[in-house]
């Protein structure tokens, strides 16, 4: 008899994406196994838990309770917050101890952790049984600069750096503030920390859209050592100094309900000019306006210097300009001041759900979010630690190993947890894509890892496209 946990497993031993759909497809009716799905990958369904207890001794087996039976009681008792702390776990023991059969078990236990740990992510469920099976949220995400994105650019538009951070989103209403990453994950700093107190003072029913950084001493650390401190926000580790240590630079504000609607009308000019205003204590003079072609270029001092009425939050500086040379130049000084690249931005960009053909990066190399499918022992002075990460894009035709960017330090957690970094996401860049004719296969040249596997991103890139 085919169990719950058969499915799954099938999906963790299928690699291809075509696979796992035709597996979706056909198990779409097994009880339990839609549900499973939507309420697993839903970022906004959350069981506050991240270690599951041991299933009571005493009542295993005597409950006889199906999987979805399972999973209903613990949205309705633990992610509504009715039960909490201590009790919650006993609660959970117990139901995990009253499925059947008992193997089905371990599936209802990945639906609590929010991690099904078979490869498959919101995108893939809803190509696979339509739209909106799965809520995803909503993200809006840049395009690349290239020959052809640079001849559709409209002038004046906005530079700015590209920040080496945790993309985020700040949702304040009344009066309280909930951190979210790019994939709708929650971010739990200390409850404490300062940037939630500040964040919580900022305009009522609003998104805040940006990124999370880690200073220690007024300086950003490096992109590695700061995610993996954030990362442990994810993972609810983070402690009350690692908290105070978190900072954030906002570039976008939309409505709650523009957010909900995953579109608003507002151009981009209107919007950073409204953040601008509330996050710093000095604005720009009267006569200077976003959408007004006034600025001459001055080397690489900010059309809009931030200057910030709070601790741990700035809105980000912007150049204006109005033409390439005038991109690339400021660019360039970006690059050699130590940032990663930047970003344009129209003026009359709207916010969308999408990846917007208005908000571009510039980049000196090639990025990609990879799908982490495999880990390969070092040899040599890498012996005992992970020696390189086997990756593939959305499409499944770009298969790469990944064996550099890594500290040693990260290569010995990453060995020691291997089992639990399939189906993470690594960021890359890259020089190009390259095709091996004879072989039909397809690869990356010069892959490098620029940060560790993500936990606040869920889906990987599609470079088939």
């Amino acid at each position: 008899m085919t169990t719950l946990a058969d499915i799954f497993y099938e999906l963790e031993n299928e690699s291809s994406t075509n696979g796992k759909i035709a597996i979706i497809q056909r198990n779409v009716d097994f009880p339990g196994f839609r549900l499973a799905l939507k309420v697993a990958l839903d970022p906004m369904i959350n069981f506050y838990i991240r270690k599951l207890p041991r299933p009571d001794a005493n009542i295993f087996g005597q409950g006889g309770i199906t999987p979805t039976v399972a999973i209903n009681l613990l949205i309705d008792n633990i992610s509504t917050r009715k039960i909490t702390g201590k009790k919650a776990a006993e609660y959970i023991s117990k139901i995990l101890a009253s499925v059947e059969p008992n193997i089905d078990a371990n599936i209802v236990g990945r639906v609590v952790l929010k991690d099904l740990r078979c490869g498959v992510a919101a995108s893939l469920v809803n190509k696979a049984l339509g739209a909106g099976t799965v809520f995803t949220y909503p993200c809006m995400l840049c395009e690349t600069m290239d020959e052809k994105t640079e001849k559709r650019v409209e002038f004046p538009a906005y530079l700015q750096p590209k920040m080496d951070g945790m993309r985020f989103n700040a949702i304040v209403e009344n009066g309280s503030v909930a951190l979210y990453s790019r994939n709708g994950k929650p971010i739990q700093l200390h409850p404490d920390a300062i940037i939630l107190q500040e964040l919580s003072q900022l305009p009522d029913g609003m998104v805040y859209d940006g990124e999370l950084l880690v200073k220690v001493d007024g300086v950003v650390v490096n992109r590695q050592t700061g995610n993996g401190i954030l990362n442990k926000a994810i993972k609810e580790t983070i402690s009350f100094t690692e908290s105070n240590q978190v900072h954030c630079t906002l570039w976008d504000v939309i409505s709650v309900e523009a957010f909900q609607g995953k579109y608003t009308s507002n151009h981009y000019a209107a919007r950073y000019w409204d953040l601008f205003y509330t996050v710093n204590e000095t604005p720009p003079p009267a006569d200077q306006q976003p959408t007004d072609v006034i600025y001459e270029f001055e080397g690489c001092t900010s059309d809009f210097p931030s200057t910030s009425r709070y601790s741990r939050i700035e809105a980000i500086p912007s150049w204006c300009v109005r033409s390439m040379d005038e991109v690339y130049a400021i660019h360039a000084k970006l690059v050699a001041a130590g940032h990663e690249g930047s970003v344009f931005k129209e003026l009359m960009g709207r916010w969308e759900n999408k990846r917007s053909r208005t908000a571009l990066k510039v980049k000196d190399f090639l990025e990609a979010d990879l799908l982490i499918t495999g880990v390969e022992e070092g040899t040599g002075k890498y012996a005992g630690m992970m020696g390189a990460l086997v990756c593939r894009d959305a499409s499944g035709e770009y298969v790469t190993n990944v064996g550099t960017g890594f500290s040693d330090d990260l290569r010995k957690r990453i060995w020691e947890d291997r089992d639990r970094v399939y189906g993470l996401i690594l960021p890359v860049k890259y020089k190009e894509k390259i095709h091996t004719k004879d072989t039909n296969e397809k690869s990356l040249f010069l892959p490098v890892a620029v940060d560790e596997p993500r936990y606040d991103k869920s889906e990987p890139d599609d470079l088939s496209v």
